[in-house]
């Protein structure tokens, strides 16, 4: 008898490949499609790690920070090519 096969967290039938409920307060969970009974010790000790992208979500607070940042970098180039100019024709 073969176990439930496991992609990141959710679990499919070994028979029909279809996708296994989570077992409520019982031992098992059958599947809908086909009726096999899978023991919920299958679904223990599954460890699930997701990320972000820092960009993923919008913030306020994070776009005020990027547009500081970019005016703050624009008045130093513009600072820079002044002293340039003043420098190389006085």
């Amino acid at each position: 008898m073969s176990k439930a096969h496991r992609v990141g967290s959710l679990l499919f039938c070994p028979d029909c490949a279809s996708l296994l409920d989570t077992p409520s307060d019982k031992d098992h969970v059958t599947c809908s499609q086909c009726g096999r009974v899978e023991p919920a010790s299958s679904f223990e000790n599954i460890e699930v790690v997701t990320r972000s992208h820092p960009d993923a979500f919008p913030s306020a607070l994070r776009d005020a920070r990027k547009i500081q940042t970019t005016q703050h970098e624009s008045s130093i180039v513009q600072t820079e090519v002044h002293n340039m100019v003043t420098q190389r024709f006085g």
